[in-house]
């Protein structure tokens, strides 16, 4: 039963998490401008959307997300924010820079995610896990069906994402 599930407690059948609503606010942000990711447009557009869904904010809010929010609303810098990102928010998320980029300039596709997990998830494994995911995406949709090579160009992401964001402690 969904009182019974950590993940689902509070929602209401069929209601989605809050990765689906990042997903969704990312895609509006990168619209908004033009195509491309924008930390303070993203933080403007959560905090919007957490704004205008105050009762239900704190069943929707990963830790990560949570916390970084709570940092920028008392004027932490948003390249601070993400610094405690360790969780897998940023990957859950990242579908949209994955079909905005394109993963035969992974260095842009890796930047494009940089940005995006800037301000929540702003971690070296974080920012890897999504550079991952996001290149695998990238390779996916733009009609490539060799496993082997998907896997190849995500772990190549994942290594170059492993060098950005603030360091962490992880697998």
């Amino acid at each position: 039963a969904p009182e019974e599930n950590e993940i689902t407690k509070g929602l209401s059948a069929g209601e989605v998490t809050d990765d689906t609503y990042m997903t969704m606010i990312i895609s509006e942000a990168i619209i908004e401008n033009n195509g491309m990711p924008k930390p303070e447009i993203l933080v403007k557009k959560i905090l919007g959307w957490a704004d205008e869904n105050k009762s239900r904010v704190n069943n929707l809010f990963g830790p990560s997300t949570k916390k970084a929010l709570e940092s920028i609303m008392n004027g932490t810098p948003i390249e601070e924010a993400g610094k405690f990102g360790i969780t897998n928010g940023s990957s859950m998320r990242i579908a949209p820079v994955g079909i905005i980029s394109d993963w035969r300039n992974i260095d842009s596709l890796i930047e494009n995610v940089r940005l995006t997990c800037l301000a929540t998830h702003n971690t070296n494994h974080a920012i890897a896990a999504a550079s991952a995911i996001a290149a695998a995406i990238s390779y996916a949709i733009r009609g490539d069906n060799d496993i082997e090579k998907l896997i190849h160009i995500a772990k190549s992401a994942s290594e170059k994402g492993m060098q950005l964001g603030h360091k962490s402690i992880g697998a």
